[in-house]
């Protein structure tokens, strides 16, 4: 995540922080119904957006605290941030990949 921070803001990109875990069907779904479409693949590309992903399937004090900090009430969470860590949104679930896509587009409309 450190080195993703310092991209961002090399970069001027916005961060895209997906917590998830291999135990969580939620973030398998995700991954299918989402971050492989191209619609999604070209929101990120048009928006200058470098996602990171955080495995959150064997917790440790350092993601615990990670969490923490972004505060993550459930898996999975997205966080974006701006390069200088500026909380932009946080999505917590999936619901489809419209909702997502709609959810993503207005926190970037602001």
């Amino acid at each position: 995540l450190e080195e993703a921070r310092a991209i961002a803001q090399k970069e001027k990109k916005i961060l895209f922080i997906d917590f998830w875990a291999d135990w969580c069907t939620a973030c398998e779904e995700m991954e299918r119904k989402l971050f492989v479409k191209d619609e999604f693949i070209n929101f990120a590309l048009a928006n200058n957006i470098l996602p990171v992903r955080i495995d959150y399937s064997n917790p440790t004090d350092a993601l615990d605290k990670l969490a923490k900090e972004y505060n993550i009430r459930g898996l999975p969470t997205v966080v974006l941030t701006k390069a200088d860590g500026e909380l932009i949104h946080t999505l917590t679930g999936f619901y489809n990949k419209d909702y997502t896509m709609r959810e993503l587009k207005s926190a970037l409309k602001d």
